[in-house]
């Protein structure tokens, strides 16, 4: 087995979604990315990532001002 034989077995299994989002939302990630300075596809499957560990609900995040930030 080569190389690239052993690169594609080793492989996690993955999976293919597609999502519609608005032209907002699109350029709020284009300006994320270009901040961060990763791939769009990058920043949303970091954002996935963080969603195992925290999900956003309207009630469960709250920011009393522009500095302070409280997740119940």
């Amino acid at each position: 087995m080569n190389e690239i034989d052993k690169s594609i077995s080793q492989k996690k299994p993955t999976k293919v979604i597609t999502i519609r989002i608005d032209g907002k939302l699109n350029e709020h990630l284009d300006n994320m990315k270009e901040r961060m300075g990763i791939s769009k596809t990058n920043l949303i499957k970091n954002y996935l990532e963080l969603s195992k560990y925290l999900i956003k609900h309207k009630t469960a995040i709250q920011s009393l001002n522009d500095r302070d930030l409280v997740i119940v």
